[in-house]
């Protein structure tokens, strides 16, 4: 797979990517995968961007290794947390690449990140399920 580089002293690749498209950026694997959740279920609207192709960071820590990879792509759209480390990276990246990047956190302002906000939205959904199946009970007058 293109992007991983071991140098035997590290366990695990500083980053993956997987080559389709555009380019969509997340900190973290199980972003991914909530990405690819909430795509399916139809939650996530990409008009100006046809089979983007994503990078997973291992840890935000890992973006300077990754700016090279970043430099080569016009449109890049960031889900990263909404705490520190991730508000650190997103200015880290609009100072380097400037009006490249897009910041798509206001899907899940007021969550920590994607994954926070797809387990509210489940539980939410499942909470109007039960209240929607629950038998209507006549009333005694």
């Amino acid at each position: 797979m293109k992007g991983i580089q071991k140098t035997g002293r590290e366990k695990h690749a500083p980053f993956l990517y997987f080559l389709i498209g555009n380019l969509v950026l997340f900190d973290w694997r199980i972003i991914y995968l909530s990405f690819l959740t909430l795509q399916r279920q139809g939650q996530l609207n990409f008009a100006k961007m046809d089979r983007p192709d994503c990078l997973i960071l291992n840890s935000v820590s890992h973006l300077t290794k990754a700016l090279p990879l970043l430099a080569s792509y016009a449109d890049i759209q960031c889900y990263l947390d909404n705490d520190r480390a991730g508000t650190d990276a997103l200015q880290q990246l609009k100072q380097t690449l400037g009006r490249r990047i897009s910041d798509v956190s206001q899907i899940y302002s007021g969550c920590k990140d994607l994954n926070d906000y797809l387990i509210n939205r489940n539980a939410e959904v499942a909470q109007k399920s039960r209240v929607q199946d629950r038998p209507i009970r006549p009333r005694r007058i």
